[in-house]
C-alpha cells in the first residue's frame, strides 16, 4: 500500500469521544450489551473499561511483528509509544519496525493506530495490515461461527475486532487480528466489538445491520469505535455514520473517493516524454464535473451514451459519471470500422456517442451520419470542425445540479457487445450487482493493495480489463495507461508494474523472445540457462505434484533464481508479483516456464455474459493447466455432454433485444449455458477442453479439441498462430504463421536478410523449422489428434481483416471462407507449393 489518508481530510480532527458514552451504528443510540462471560477488556462483570485518548500522552502499545504475513507466524514484543491526535501511535526511532515489515498494532486506550515508517522511501507513512484467514470459533452454545476479519483501509496497524451473533445474553466477542478483508456478517444484525489487549477495556459499537454474507466496507476513524460509510460525509456531531453495502458502481466510486483522499498519483498516462498523474482529488471533480455537464445535455437514468475511446482516463471519468446519472454505459472497441459503430448505436439505442481522436473522429461522424438523434461529442477539443467536446458543455452550478437518482444492484449499469465469432454482435446486459460480485470476491482472494502498480493496456470496452480496472479503484492501485498491447514490452522497465493482467498471447510472446535469445546466444550462456531451467523444473515439478524436492536440489534452485531468473525478471519491469492471464488458453509450457523464473500467472476464465470472472486460479491455490477453483457465490456444474453451466449473482441479466437469445442461453432454472466443455477435479479445479462448437468432429467420428494443440504450436519459437482444420475430414491439417521476427533474425545468422515475408513463408528453411515444430508437438498427441499437413501463410490473422476479434480469438467461419481454397487443397492427393504432407 502507499501512504495513508489522513483519518479525515474533510473534516479535520474528529473530536474525542469517551467509551462511557455507547454508540450504534444507526442514528439512535442504542449501546450494545455486554457479553455473557468475561472477554479481553472486560472485568468480571464483563463491563467494559473507560476508553479515552489525550494527544501527547505516553501509551503501552502491544505491537506483533508477523514475520510470515500468510501463515500467521510472528513474535510479539511491546514498545513504549506516544499517542498523537487521539489514535495515532508514533514509535521511538530506535524502536520502529522494519519499513516492510508488517505489523498489527493494538493500543491501550485508543481504538486505532497509525505506524509511521521511516522516512526512507518517496512516502514516509504507510500502513500496515496483518493477512489472516478465517477462524472457527465456537460460541456459548457449541455451535460454530465463521468470523471474518475488519477491513482498515489508510490507516496502518489497527486494533482487534470482535464479530458475534446477538443473543439473548448479549453480544458474543471474539477478538481477532486485523487485516485487508472485508467484515463477513455472519448474521443479520451482527455485533462488532473493537477489543484492547487484555485487561485494558473495550470499546463498544453496537450493532451493524446489513446482509447475511455480503462485505460490509468499514474505515477506522480516529475516535473510538467510528466508523466511516463509503459515500458518506463525515458528521462531526455523530460518533458513527451509519454502514451500508455496497451494491453499484456509484457506490465504488464514492468509497474510493472517500477511502483514498491523499492518493497522488491514482490514474498516470503517458503525454509527450513525461506522465500525467491524476490525483484522487482531481479524478473526484472531473467525474463530477462531467456528470454535470452530462446531465446538462439531457443525460440521465437508463439513457445509453456510447463511448468511442481508447485506454485513458477520461475512460473512467466517463464511466463513472454515466453511473452517477444512472445512465447506462455502452463501450465500443477503438478500432471498430464506421459500419460497426453505425450498428452498435443504433442497437444500444444510445442519445450520446463520445469519441477521442481524430481517426476515430472521422469514424464516428461517418457512423453517425445515418443516425439521426444521436449527439456526438469529442473528449478533447479541436477532433473535427464543428464537433463540440464534453469539456464546452455548459457547467450548471452547484445549487441548480440534480440529486443523483435512486440505482439499484439490479439496475442495468451497461451494455458490452459481444466481440463474436461469427454473426453480429449482440449486447450483453450487465447490471451493477454483477460488476461489484466481481469486486467483492476477488477483494476477498487476491491481495492487491496501494502499494501495487498496474498497466492498462487490454481494450477497456471489453468486460475483462473494465473490471479488473475496477478492482484496481477498489484496492487503490495505481493504474498506467498504455496505449497499445504492442508497446507494453517497451513500458514495462519504465512502469515497473508489480502485477500483470493480460490475455495468453503477449505471455506467450514473451517467452519465445527469451527461449529464441538464449538459442542465438549459446555458449557458456546457453547451457547455464538450460540448467537453471532443468532445476527449476525439478524443484517447481515436485511443488505441482504436492511433493517437496530435496535440500540440494532446492539450493541449486536459489542460486538459479538468484544469477539467471533474476534477469528475466529484471527485463519485465522487475517488481512483478504476480500476473493474470484471461480471455484464451495459456499453453501449460508458458505457465510452467514462468512460473520456475518467479513469475506466477493465475489463469481465469469466464465470459462477458459472467462480468467476466467464472474461476480463477489464486496464489495460493493455482493448478497449472486448470483455469482454477469456482469464485465463492457462484455454482457450476457439468452437463452430460460436458457443457460447463453457470450460475451466480455474476451472470448478466439478458441480451439486448434479444430475448430467444437470452432463453436459449439462460434455462428456467438460472443456468448459464457457456458453450465450453470442461471438467472439474476432485478438488475443485476446473479444466477447459474447449468451446462445444470449435470441436472437430473428424469423420471417423473422432473429437479433437483445437486449441490445446493451437496453443503450444503457438508457444513454438518459429510459429505465432495456427488455425486446425479438420471437422468432417480424414484427418487434421492446419493453417500456420511463421514468427517473422525469429525467422528473420534465423536467416540473419546464416547470412541471408533482404527476405519478404512472403519469400520467408516459400522458404525450404521455414518449412523445415516449422515441420520440425509440429512434428514435436504432434509427438504427444493421440494418432487421431495429429496434425497430418499443414500450409504456411504469409501474413499474420489480423483485427483489421476481420479474421481475429479483439480479444485475438480466431473467427473460424471467416477464415475457413477466406482460406477454402488452400484447406481444399489439404485434402487433394496432389501438392502446392507452401503446403507439406508430415506423412512423407
Amino acid at each position: 500500500m502507499g501512504a495513508p489518508a489522513d483519518l479525515d481530510e474533510s473534516a479535520g480532527d474528529p473530536p474525542h469521544h469517551p467509551a462511557q458514552e455507547p454508540v450504534a451504528l444507526d442514528h439512535d443510540v442504542e449501546p450494545a450489551p455486554a457479553a455473557a462471560h468475561p472477554g479481553p477488556g472486560h472485568g468480571a462483570d464483563g463491563a467494559a473499561a473507560p476508553v479515552s485518548g489525550v494527544a501527547g500522552q505516553r501509551e503501552r502499545g502491544e505491537v506483533m511483528l508477523a514475520d510470515n504475513a500468510r501463515r500467521g507466524g510472528g513474535h510479539r514484543r511491546r514498545i513504549e509509544g506516544e499517542l498523537h491526535g487521539e489514535a495515532a501511535l508514533r514509535f521511538p526511532r530506535r524502536q520502529r519496525p522494519h519499513p516492510r515489515q508488517p505489523v498489527a498494532v493494538a493500543l491501550a486506550r485508543g481504538t486505532g493506530a497509525r505506524v509511521e515508517r521511516r522516512r526512507d522511501g518517496p512516502r514516509p507513512q504507510d500502513p500496515y495490515l496483518r493477512r489472516e484467514h478465517s477462524v472457527e470459533r465456537p460460541d456459548d452454545a457449541g455451535t460454530g461461527d465463521r468470523e471474518r476479519r475488519l477491513e482498515v483501509r489508510d490507516l496502518g496497524g489497527g486494533v482487534d475486532a470482535g464479530v458475534g451473533a446477538p443473543g439473548a445474553d448479549g453480544a458474543h466477542r471474539a477478538p481477532v487480528e486485523v487485516l485487508k478483508r472485508p467484515l463477513q456478517l455472519p448474521l443479520h444484525g451482527a455485533r462488532v466489538g473493537l477489543a484492547l489487549p487484555p485487561g485494558e477495556g473495550a470499546a463498544q459499537v453496537g450493532k451493524l445491520e446489513g446482509d447475511p454474507g455480503r462485505p460490509v466496507h468499514a474505515r477506522i476513524m480516529a475516535g473510538p469505535g467510528e466508523i466511516r460509510a463509503p459515500g458518506e460525509a463525515y458528521n462531526r456531531n455523530k460518533h458513527l455514520l451509519r454502514e451500508r453495502p455496497m451494491e453499484t458502481l456509484r457506490d465504488l466510486f464514492e468509497y474510493v473517493v472517500a477511502a483514498y483522499p491523499a492518493r497522488k498519483e491514482l490514474l498516470r498516462i503517458r503525454a509527450g516524454k513525461s506522465w500525467r498523474a491524476y490525483t484522487v482529488k482531481e479524478f473526484e471533480r472531473a467525474t463530477r464535473e462531467t456528470a454535470a455537464r452530462l446531465a446538462g445535455a439531457g443525460i440521465g437514468p437508463g439513457d445509453k451514451v456510447a463511448l468511442f475511446v481508447e485506454n485513458r482516463p477520461e475512460w473512467h471519468i466517463l464511466d463513472f459519471a454515466c453511473h452517477l446519472l444512472g445512465a447506462v454505459s455502452v463501450p465500443l472497441y477503438a478500432t471498430l470500422p464506421a459500419h460497426q459503430v453505425s450498428y452498435i448505436v443504433a442497437d444500444s439505442h444510445a442519445k450520446l456517442l463520445v469519441v477521442s481522436g481524430k481517426e476515430r473522429a472521422r469514424t464516428a461522424l461517418e457512423a453517425a451520419s445515418g443516425l439521426p438523434g444521436v449527439r456526438l461529442l469529442g473528449v478533447d477539443r479541436g477532433l473535427a470542425d464543428g464537433l463540440e467536446s464534453v469539456g464546452e458543455l455548459a457547467l450548471p452550478p452547484h445549487r441548480h445540479r440534480p440529486e443523483p437518482p435512486a440505482l439499484s444492484g439490479s439496475d442495468l449499469a451497461s451494455l458490452i457487445y459481444t466481440s463474436g465469432t461469427t454473426g453480429e454482435p449482440k449486447g450483453v446486459m450487465l447490471s451493477h450487482r454483477n460488476f461489484i460480485s466481481q469486486v467483492e470476491t476477488v477483494r476477498e482472494l487476491y491481495p492487491i493493495t496501494e502499494r501495487d502498480v498496474c498497466m492498462s493496456f487490454l481494450p477497456l470496452s471489453h468486460v475483462f480489463e473494465r473490471t479488473v480496472d475496477y478492482v484496481f479503484f477498489d484496492r487503490g492501485a495505481q493504474i498506467n495507461y498504455v496505449e497499445s498491447i504492442e508497446r507494453v514490452a517497451a513500458q514495462l522497465t519504465e512502469i515497473r508494474p508489480t502485477i500483470m493482467v493480460s490475455v495468453p498471447r503477449l505471455y506467450e510472446r514473451s517467452y519465445i523472445k527469451i527461449i529464441s535469445k538464449v538459442q542465438q546466444e549459446g555458449g557458456a550462456k546457453r547451457r547455464l540457462f538450460e540448467w537453471a531451467v532443468r532445476v527449476g523444473r525439478e524443484v517447481r515439478g515436485a511443488a505441482w505434484r504436492g511433493e517437496r524436492a530435496s535440500a540440494f536440489a532446492r539450493g541449486q534452485f536459489a542460486v538459479a533464481r538468484s544469477r539467471v531468473f533474476s534477469k528475466v525478471l529484471d527485463r519485465l519491469g522487475g517488481r512483478l508479483r504476480f500476473s493474470i492471464s484471461g480471455g484464451a488458453p495459456l499453453a501449460r509450457e508458458v505457465a510452467e516456464f514462468f512460473d520456475i523464473v518467479g513469475l506466477p500467472i493465475l489463469q481465469g476464465y469466464g465470459l462477458t455474459e459472467t462480468s467476466p470472472v467464472i474461476a480463477a486460479n489464486r496464489l495460493d491455490a493455482n493448478r497449472l493447466g486448470s483455469v482454477g477453483q469456482v469464485f465463492p457465490g457462484v455454482e457450476v456444474r457439468i452437463a452430460t455432454d460436458g457443457e460447463i453451466l453457470a450460475r451466480g449473482p455474476n451472470i448478466m441479466l439478458g441480451y439486448w433485444g434479444h430475448p430467444e437469445a437470452t432463453a436459449e442461453t439462460i434455462d428456467g432454472d438460472g443456468w448459464l449455458h457457456t458453450g465450453d466443455v470442461g471438467y472439474l477435479d476432485g478438488d475443485g479445479y476446473l479444466f477447459i477442453t474447449d468451446r462445444k462448437k470449435d470441436i472437430i468432429v473428424t469423420s471417423g467420428g473422432k473429437n479433437v479439441a483445437p486449441q490445446p494443440i493451437e496453443g503450444r504450436l503457438g508457444a513454438t519459437p518459429y510459429i505465432t498462430q495456427a488455425v486446425l482444420i479438420g471437422d468432417k475430414f480424414p484427418y487434421l491439417t492446419a493453417l500456420v504463421v511463421p514468427n517473422f521476427e525469429n525467422l528473420q533474425a534465423h536467416f540473419a545468422s546464416k547470412g541471408v536478410t533482404g527476405l519478404a515475408q512472403d519469400e520467408m513463408a516459400r522458404h525450404d528453411e521455414t518449412q523445415a523449422l516449422v515441420a520440425a515444430a509440429v512434428k514435436q508437438v504432434n509427438g504427444d498427441l493421440a494418432t487421431h489428434e495429429r496434425i497430418r499437413r499443414f500450409t504456411i501463410l504469409d501474413r499474420e490473422l489480423s483485427l483489421e481483416e476481420g479474421e481475429l476479434t479483439p480479444t485475438q480469438k480466431v473467427r473460424r467461419r471467416v477464415v475457413a471462407e477466406r482460406y477454402g481454397a488452400l484447406i481444399e487443397r489439404m485434402y487433394l492427393k496432389t501438392q502446392r507449393a507452401g503446403e507439406y504432407d508430415l506423412t512423407e
